[in-house]
């Protein structure tokens, strides 16, 4: 008769979530410049929009409160 292996779905959820959450850490820590005051800014808090044909445009927080 053969046993069943022993299966760990907690650590199969970490495991699949990993590279999500790497993901979303990078994109927090990345600077974009800013499409106002032109310097690099951390991401956290400001507006990002996309356009058709993968351009972006990326406003600081600084400059968002300003308006």
């Amino acid at each position: 008769m053969r046993g069943q292996g022993f299966r760990n779905v907690v650590a199969e959820n970490i495991k699949a979530l990993a590279s999500l959450s790497n993901a979303q850490h990078n994109m927090s820590v990345r600077k974009r410049m800013c499409w106002k005051c032109q310097k690099d800014k951390s991401t956290k808090g400001g507006h990002i929009k996309t356009f058709a044909g993968g351009h972006m445009k990326f406003i600081c927080r600084e400059c968002k409160e300003q308006k």
